[in-house]
């Protein structure tokens, strides 16, 4: 399943709309791809608020009275075929019984009523949500096209300058995208928050790792870093016991500020640690460099 396929399917899912099939293919897919299982989160927390934030709506009186008098009708219409069957004294023992009635049809219409009212709203909130999604797309489009033409533009007076502004774009991309990933994150009921302390001291380093409710993601960002030379980088190792699992290897910007995504292959509450050392460019198969951070992963 492509990313674009996935992200149709996502508000359904999220919905518990989807069928099996369909819903096979999209967990499979969303295990592989950190952008679509991000999305999910989103949508999943959407979906989770509907319920809780359901407003209070007022019925059509039109439609509350034809529904309050058709319920008088069949009232009254089986009333009088019990009274041509029933005794005189159980009739005269039993006249509280229309009142009764009344007020559990009108019970009844209410109810149906209200659900009709919130069904209603539920589909005005998809639509909303949809028409942000669109206006997102289109912002993010706009961004692109003036990044391109802006590239366009520099690219008669110079080569050096294509590259640098390409570069530059590419950057801000990521940036904004793992700044997406990790506000969502932030925002999900039941995620759990890791930290992370200098292996040496005195070091003013430090991190945080949030994963998310399901143990299969999480972001991990750090502060106040030592800069690196051009052919080393930081790499993420996920430990237990003498086990040393990759986590993915990222670079740090000017400020000492590094950011990134973890997907692995088990469930990230399998683990005992987390740490960071440095590795060469392109990451070791196996820690060889220095351990910078560290930290455990309690299960809170």
């Amino acid at each position: 399943m492509e990313c674009i396929e996935a992200e149709k399917k996502l508000a359904s899912y999220a919905l518990g709309a989807l069928e099996p099939r369909e819903k096979k293919k999209l967990e499979a897919h969303m295990a592989l791809c950190n952008r679509c299982s991000t999305e999910y989160i989103a949508y999943s927390e959407t979906a989770a608020s509907l319920a809780k934030n359901a407003p209070q709506e007022r019925p059509n009186p039109v439609l509350k009275a034809k529904f309050l008098q058709k319920f008088d009708t069949a009232r009254m219409t089986e009333g009088r075929l019990a009274a041509t069957k029933a005794p005189i004294a159980i009739r005269q023992k039993s006249a509280w019984w229309p009142l009764n009635g009344y007020f559990a049809a009108a019970t009844v219409a209410a109810i149906v009523i209200g659900v009709l009212g919130v069904s209603i709203w539920f589909d005005h909130r998809l639509n909303t949500l949809a028409v942000e999604n669109e206006k997102l797309a289109a912002r993010m489009t706009q961004q692109s096209d003036l990044l391109t033409n802006t590239v366009q533009q520099v690219a008669f007076r110079s080569d050096q300058g294509i590259d640098r502004l390409t570069r530059q774009g590419a950057w801000l991309v990521e940036v904004a995208q793992e700044q997406r990933s990790l506000s969502y994150l932030v925002a999900t009921p039941g995620v759990s928050v890791h930290f992370l302390q200098a292996s040496e001291t005195p070091s003013k380093s430090r991190g945080m790792m949030m994963i998310s409710p399901s143990n299969k993601y999480a972001i991990l960002a750090v502060l106040q870093m030592e800069q690196l030379p051009q052919d080393k980088v930081y790499q993420v190792w996920l430990l237990k016991g003498t086990q040393r699992d990759d986590g993915g290897y990222f670079k740090i910007d000017s400020t000492g500020y590094g950011q990134i995504s973890i997907s692995p292959a088990k469930l990230l509450n399998d683990y005992d640690s987390v740490g960071i050392t440095i590795e060469p460019a392109g990451g070791s198969p196996w820690p060889t460099g220095k351990k910078v951070l560290d930290g455990k992963l309690l299960q809170q």
